[in-house]
């Protein structure tokens, strides 16, 4: 079973609450009526905001956001253990507000995410996500 991707309207990404305003987010739709989770994830935007758009509820699987996951903490603790524990545990707590995000607490665990990891490390998420998508 196939199932469709899921796409935002200017109105529609307004109603998940996101921190641009709806001229911003019209000038990045531009002409388009609506974008899929692909096109967003090429926006020329802070790779943290695109993947704030990945763990709004329905943007992904159950099954994609746990690949996601998965390969985002495999990735933290290879990079990070033994060298720096700290980074390891930053990366891997991002993941796991990642996941809450998916959940009831929306807008702490975006906040947490946001503090614990920076933006190369939400570029390789992104990276992540897409070879997710395209599998």
């Amino acid at each position: 079973m196939t199932t469709t991707p899921k796409t935002w309207t200017v109105a529609g990404m307004m109603t998940e609450g996101p921190c641009y305003t709806r001229a911003r987010v019209q000038e990045l739709w531009g002409r388009r009526k609506s974008l899929s989770l692909r096109q967003i994830l090429t926006l020329k935007i802070p790779a943290r905001d695109r993947m704030w758009v990945v763990w709004r509820p329905s943007a992904v699987t159950l099954t994609q956001r746990n690949t996601i996951l998965e390969r985002i903490v495999t990735r933290a603790v290879r990079t990070h253990a033994g060298r720096n524990a700290y980074a390891a545990a930053a990366a891997a707590a991002a993941a796991y507000a990642a996941a809450a995000a998916a959940a009831a607490d929306a807008a702490a665990a975006d906040a947490y995410a946001y503090a614990a990891a920076r933006e190369k490390e939400y570029v390789r998420q992104i990276e992540d996500t897409k070879a997710v998508l395209r599998s």
